[in-house]
């Protein structure tokens, strides 16, 4: 059985934090993660470029492409197995 001698030294788990600054840790999580994005924000809002296709769509067909082959029968298509 292991038995754990605590030395002199040694500082209390309960007395690592003192319990004012626990109760309050949130509030300090909070206001770290506001300050985090108000810095990211003006970054981001300032990196976005406009799209340069947004113009070209719908695309126009060109005919000049087209399958070679006509298309599969479904049964064939979702039978075969390689």
């Amino acid at each position: 059985m292991l038995i754990k001698r605590i030395h002199g030294w040694e500082l209390p788990e309960r007395q690592a934090t003192s319990e004012g600054v626990y109760l309050r840790r949130r509030e300090l999580v909070a206001a770290l993660s506001l300050g985090a994005a108000a810095f990211a924000v003006p970054g981001i809002a300032a990196a976005q470029e406009a799209d340069p296709s947004a113009g070209r769509y719908p695309a126009n067909r060109n005919d000049r492409f087209g399958a070679p082959a006509p298309i599969t029968a479904e049964k064939l298509a979702t039978t075969y197995n390689n």
